[in-house]
């Protein structure tokens, strides 16, 4: 580790691997559905700049689901923005912001401050480590919205699912900061972009998440995909969002393919 003088922000080594992994491929199942292999962890890697060590922090979590922080950088490479505001909610549920904090819930941004996890209800910030149990034995699956369920990206409709089923431990991690172009790889680590240290596995361990801490209403904000777009306007001045129980109704236990696996 390279320390920036004048700071206690740690700059990694930028021998990093670069993931190329655009899509989804689902569990291998035999010819009776049973999975072919089991596992007590997945890895999923979107198309970012990683540390082989960021795959392996995440997965050290005890946590049902352990993100880091994905960043947008401006294309001249001086600034960069939290990226994945669609899909990643406070522990409130509330939506993250674009910039430090990212976190409006009070002990969300004590935590964040100083670079230690905390609890939130959704995020998949371009590297996600979680529990394999929902997929092995309920059978959940990256899937689309059903009829009447909010129009929200796949990655959120898993964490619903993941909150129905009581896998409920699910954290974002700042002490791993991704991006989405090598060129870009410092800037998360710069104090204008995250005005926290990265602390190490050490501090971490030693100061764990106060769960009395997090909150516990099934409340989160529904940001809706337009019919035929891409992407969220963010920039529309529209409200975009409404405040939703996520419970109500329960898409899970509904599902067709929801069963335990022995």
């Amino acid at each position: 580790m390279q320390q920036r003088s004048g700071s206690n922000i740690s700059k990694p080594s930028w021998r990093c691997w670069r993931s190329h992994t655009g899509f989804f491929m689902g569990l291998p199942v035999q010819a009776d559905g049973q999975a072919a292999w089991k596992a007590n962890k997945i890895i999923f890697i979107n198309d970012v700049a990683f540390c082989a060590k960021d795959a392996v922090r995440l997965a050290s979590h005890e946590a049902d689901l352990a993100c880091g922080l994905d960043f947008a950088a401006t294309p001249d490479f001086s600034d960069a923005h939290f990226y994945d505001t669609w899909v990643a909610r406070d522990i409130d549920g509330s939506t993250f912001l674009p910039y430090f904090p990212f976190v409006s819930n009070p002990y969300s941004i004590q935590r964040m401050r100083l670079g230690l996890p905390f609890p939130v209800k959704c995020c998949w910030n371009g590297m996600v480590a979680m529990s394999a149990a929902p997929f092995l034995r309920h059978g959940i699956r990256i899937r689309a919205h059903y009829p009447g369920e909010c129009k929200a990206s796949e990655c959120s409709l898993m964490c619903n699912d993941f909150l129905r089923l009581n896998y409920s431990n699910i954290i974002a991690d700042p002490g791993v900061r991704l991006v989405y172009s090598s060129e870009a790889a410092r800037l998360p680590f710069e104090p204008h972009v995250v005005e926290a240290p990265v602390t190490s596995w050490a501090e971490v361990v030693a100061s764990p998440i106060d769960q009395a801490m997090a909150v516990k209403q099934p409340l989160h904000q529904c940001c809706d995909l337009v019919e035929g777009a891409e992407k969220i306007q963010w920039g529309s001045g529209e409200d975009l969002c409404r405040w939703e129980n996520y419970m109500v109704p329960n898409y899970t236990s509904s599902a067709a393919t929801l069963q335990v696996i022995q």
